[in-house]
């Protein structure tokens, strides 16, 4: 079975990318070297171990209980808050409690460590 698209078909499916072109094309964009307007944005870190980095050393709150998360000085969130600023954007970070061996429940209870 032979199967043709017609010429209005092919028209409007043209007119609509040339449209999205030009939208695209609109968007203001900021000058180069222009300082960020936006307040800080404030975060809250969750995760399990891929958050908290296990294995990579040194760790956070060696001498306390949450010690026993492993979570890892330059975890996740310690490179995004970096990498965010290096972009101009501040991040206020409210909280980081990511834990290796976090599971879906913890996020609504406290994790229980060992």
């Amino acid at each position: 079975m032979r199967t043709t698209t017609s010429s209005r078909s092919r028209r409007l499916a043209a007119s609509a990318i040339v449209l999205g072109g030009f939208l695209a094309l609109a968007v203001p964009v900021a000058p180069a070297g222009a300082e960020p307007t936006a307040e800080a944005v404030k975060t809250v870190f969750l995760g399990d171990s891929y958050t908290a980095n296990y294995g990579i050393f040194p760790i956070n709150n060696r001498d306390n209980w949450r010690g026993r998360c492993f979570q890892a000085t330059d975890n996740y969130p310690a490179v995004a808050a970096r990498t965010l600023a290096g972009k101009g954007i501040t991040v206020d970070v409210q909280a980081d409690v990511s834990c290796s061996g976090a599971r879906i429940d913890s996020y609504w209870n406290e994790q229980q460590l060992l």
